[in-house]
């Protein structure tokens, strides 16, 4: 046996003794996250669900790296794809242009794992009320106008889920976690 299988045996044995239902497939893929944080951390990481709100370049990289680690996302956006959108949002083709920006994005995100879940969402921010926020674990919003962010946050807060609130612009970011 490679020493990939034998590590992702041991990461499947591990996820036996301790409870968690890991498959031998997902103990081959996410073996370092495993060994790293144990199998209950991976389960965790496996059973979030995260809701992506405006999906620019900033929540592009930030799906991506939650994609990898196993985690189900589903990427919300009204807007369609820009030209200007290709240059940070490496998920988007030439050809999406003009298109739905979450709809464009979810198959190329999908290719990155497909263990998770990777869904889209086309209905503008303002439609997602507290009882359609339920369903997730947390939400990551970015690209909002501040009226838009403090009327999500306070769907969030009714609904008892995270709310992440991000944006760079060039060297310049912010960040906001309640």
């Amino acid at each position: 046996q490679g020493a990939a299988a034998m590590a992702a045996s041991a990461a499947a044995e591990a996820a036996a003794s301790e409870g968690a239902q890991i498959s031998e497939e997902e103990a081959a893929i996410y073996d370092r996250q495993i060994r790293l944080w144990g199998v209950e951390a991976q389960r965790r990481l496996r059973s979030s669900r995260i809701l992506f709100c405006g999906f620019r370049g900033l929540n592009a990289e930030i799906c991506k790296n939650l994609v990898l680690g196993g985690v189900s996302v589903t990427i919300q956006d009204a807007e369609a794809v820009l030209e200007e959108d290709l240059g940070a949002n490496f998920f988007l083709k030439p050809d999406a242009v003009g298109s739905n920006r979450a709809e464009a994005a979810v198959a190329q995100v999908q290719e990155l794992n497909p263990l998770v879940s990777v869904s889209s969402l086309t209905a503008p921010v303002e439609e997602l009320d507290a009882e359609k926020l339920k369903q997730f674990t947390l939400i990551c919003a970015s690209s909002l106008s501040l009226d838009q962010a403090k009327a999500l946050n306070a769907r969030c807060r009714e609904a008892g889920i995270a709310f992440y609130l991000a944006d760079a612009f060039g060297f310049s970011a912010y960040m906001f976690c309640d």
